[in-house]
């Protein structure tokens, strides 16, 4: 089956036609060829750059160029005050308001997170906020002290949408809904599961729903659950209890139907299903035994580790619903570095991003520790420890308790979680391996301006962890507010580093996480091949998309495909069945430099992606445009320097390859006069999808200002306009070192 991304969802881009004029420029070498991305994820991130920072244009710089993120990607804020500390208003006009009008500018609404490089304030003072709160809440003043007023800049981030609406309940020490450990006072986590889906006039339905069951009016339970499961067809507690529901009623298909899709909706508690009454009468029907042995069986202790989308609206009781009214949606955010007060230095900021990247897909082998002391720092988690380590035992991991803030002479740490107010990772004999998380329970772990002697996350990144994470006030020994020691849990089954983070914390309000959002080494690659992708990267037709199909040896190992994502320049385009051919004319798009990215979904429910980003030159018109830096190619650039550039049109003169006369079969002789020809208006640089440098029309060259990049590597496009259109040049690639 052939799939024309014109017919799929996306038809308002005006992704139209098709032509590939690649085999010169491959064979030439000017081409980039095809390559696989490690991104993971890459074309869902916006990166958040201050441009009035050196730094923090720099880290994103070799971020972007790590995780070969595309330039439409990346978003440049000014008058960002160069202050650790924010009040709302700033935060809400100045950092959230602009991000969100160039996401909608740019069409990204399929990015789930919101990374910031260096050198934007890390604290927002929410006073306004949190006495409104109090007061609606009538929180008593002796309990007042529980709720701080200063939130992170990622958080806020996180409850954009709240924060924003002014609503008030993200405040709440239970405010995060995609948070997995929601266990009640019972300790029953399935009670909570299937009990609480829903809010206001839903849940009061739901409610009586139930109380139908319990009376054994079993079709007056199904005529009020019918509705709410079509309305949220991914909420498991709708879809069990309608299973329940027609297993009374010896109705084995349906219940089947029902339980499909509760699994999946998220439901992978096997043994609980086996040991629920409701099915007692259908439990040794064939039908429903076959199923059941397929339903996965995790712990019943807390809610399965899943995937994250910034589209998933997440219930009270931690799973999707399918409207807005009926839970929350969240936008996954980490701050990539702080380099400022008692932050990292540049230098090892950028060094450990490197390492973060290098870890993805790498299956380490290692050892997750957990500080077990007399501290209340470490106390007020330990009684959680156990059963995180009993799981992760389960899964193949290696983990153990510490009687001691840091395990001295272990050269294994996968993770560490640590409960102390100071501690020391230099000469202690360790080594923190990439990819790993290592985080710390204390009051002052995030305050990046204050002089006391507790020791800051940043200890944790310069020895080597991938993130850490501490809170910007005073937090009070609170666990809510800190990640839960599923954390590593989360991490260890594939979760990349920002989603195993929010899914352990019930109240990330006062949270700063620092770290690269990305980073999942226990993520498996994806892997798919793109029919007729030659080894020289000539293109002689229509790409199709298709599986690999792994070898025997490989079927444990290797996730299949669930679907495709198509994105062109950086905008998802179409989202397709595995099964589909996919065709991608491009006969309406400007002449010049296009990408084109293939992002393959894991049939997994963490939904691993790999991506395959295609290069593609266009040529409908005839226009094309090169360009170069003066002087030696890819040269260190410091100060200002030049692109020079040459653009072309193949325009046909008018009377050549006239038809011969139909009248008496002799050619017209007229004489060919040649058409006016075209000169852009204008010509720009453009550095991660902004303008950096400009020439008016008839110029050969353009001074750029290295400067306005940022130092390290940076990928530069000369564009010309010509007529309503921009034709760009293929990637000019510089390393500044001002």
């Amino acid at each position: 089956m052939r799939n024309d991304i014109r017919r799929s969802n996306l038809d308002k881009f005006g992704v139209q036609s098709v032509v590939f004029c690649l085999s010169l420029l491959f064979s030439s070498g000017l081409l980039p060829a095809a390559v696989w991305g490690l991104d993971n994820g890459a074309e869902n991130v916006a990166v958040i750059v201050n441009a009035s920072s050196s730094s923090s244009m720099s880290i994103a710089n070799e971020y972007v160029a790590l995780r070969n993120i595309p330039p439409q990607n990346v978003i440049y804020l000014n008058d960002i005050i160069d202050a650790e500390v924010w009040d709302l208003e700033n935060f809400k006009q100045k950092i959230i308001t602009p991000i969100y009008q160039e996401l909608e500018k740019r069409r990204l609404f399929h990015v789930d997170c919101i990374v910031y490089s260096a050198d934007f304030p890390t604290a927002i003072k929410i006073d306004e906020h949190v006495n409104a709160f109090l007061e609606m809440a009538g929180v008593p003043e002796e309990n007042q002290i529980v709720f701080g007023k200063v939130a992170s800049l990622n958080s806020l981030t996180y409850f954009t949408r709240q924060v924003m609406a002014e609503d008030l309940s993200y405040l709440m020490l239970n405010g995060n809904f995609y948070m997995r450990n929601r266990v009640d006072k019972n300790h029953d986590r399935i009670a909570t599961l299937l009990l609480e889906p829903f809010g206001g006039e839903l849940m009061d339905q739901f409610k009586e729903a139930i109380q139908q069951f319990r009376s054994v009016d079993y079709a007056k339970a199904i005529e009020i659950l019918n509705p709410l499961a079509e309305k949220h067809p991914m909420q498991v507690a709708v879809q069990y209890w309608l299973a329940r529901c027609l297993a009374k009623q010896g109705d084995v298909d349906a219940t089947v139907q029902r339980l499909a899709l509760a699994v999946q909706g998220g439901w992978v508690y096997r043994d609980y299903l086996l040991r629920d009454p409701a099915f007692a009468d259908i439990l040794h029907d064939d039908r429903f035994k076959s199923f059941v042995q397929q339903i996965p069986n995790e712990s019943t202790s807390f809610l399965a580790t899943t995937n994250f989308s910034a589209s998933d609206v997440w219930g009270p009781n931690g799973m999707r619903n399918g409207e807005v009214a009926q839970g929350h949606r969240y936008m996954l955010s980490t701050v990539l570095a702080v380099t400022r007060n008692r932050g990292t230095t540049e230098a090892e900021a950028i060094e450990g991003l490197r390492r973060s990247v290098g870890a993805d897909f790498s299956q380490p082998k290692g050892t997750f520790y957990f500080s077990r002391t007399g501290d209340v720092r470490s106390k007020t988690r330990a009684s959680f420890f156990d059963d995180t380590i009993n799981q992760l035992k389960k899964l193949g991991f290696r983990a153990e308790t510490a009687l001691s803030p840091v395990p001295r002479n272990r050269t294994d740490i996968l993770g560490l979680s640590i409960g102390a107010s100071s501690f020391q990772l230099e000469n202690q004999g360790i080594k923190i391996l990439p990819g790993a998380i290592v985080e710390n329970l204390t009051s002052y772990g995030g305050m990046m301006a204050t002089k006391d002697a507790q020791t800051r996350l940043s200890e944790c990144i310069k020895a080597g962890a991938a993130g850490s994470s501490g809170t910007v006030a005073e937090p009070l020994a609170i666990i809510n507010k800190f990640p839960h020691p599923n954390l590593y849990l989360h991490y260890a089954q594939g979760s990349s580093l920002a989603e195993a983070y929010y899914q352990s914390v019930y109240s990330p309000v006062m949270l700063l996480i620092v770290g690269d959002a990305l980073c999942r080494p226990f993520a498996k690659r994806v892997e798919f091949e793109v029919a007729g992708v030659a080894e020289d990267g000539i293109y002689r037709d229509t790409p199709i998309f298709k599986n690999r199909v792994p070898g025997e040896e490989e079927n444990a190992k290797v996730p299949s495909i669930v679907r495709y994502d198509v994105y062109i320049n950086g905008v998802l385009q179409a989202r397709l069945p595995s099964y589909t051919e996919i065709s991608v004319p491009t006969e309406t798009w400007p002449d010049g430099y296009h990408e084109m990215r293939i992002v393959g979904i894991a049939n997994h429910r963490m939904l691993w992606k790999t991506t395959k980003v295609i290069p593609m030159i266009v040529n409908n018109k005839g226009y094309h445009i090169s360009a170069e830096v003066v002087g030696e190619a890819r040269k260190q650039l410091s100060q200002q320097f030049e692109l020079s550039f040459n653009f072309t049109a193949e325009v046909p003169s008018v009377g050549q390859n006239s038809e011969q006369n139909s009248d008496d079969n002799v050619a017209d002789d007229s004489v060919a006069t040649p058409q006016e020809p075209v000169v852009p208006t204008e010509f720009v640089v453009l550095h991660n999808g902004r303008v950096v440098a400009n020439a008016p029309a008839g110029a050969a060259h353009v001074v750029v200002d290295a400067q306005k990049l940022g130092r390290g590597r940076s990928k530069l496009f000369l564009s010309a306009k010509v007529g309503d259109q921009w034709v760009t040049s293929l990637p000019v690639e510089v390393v500044v070192t001002y």
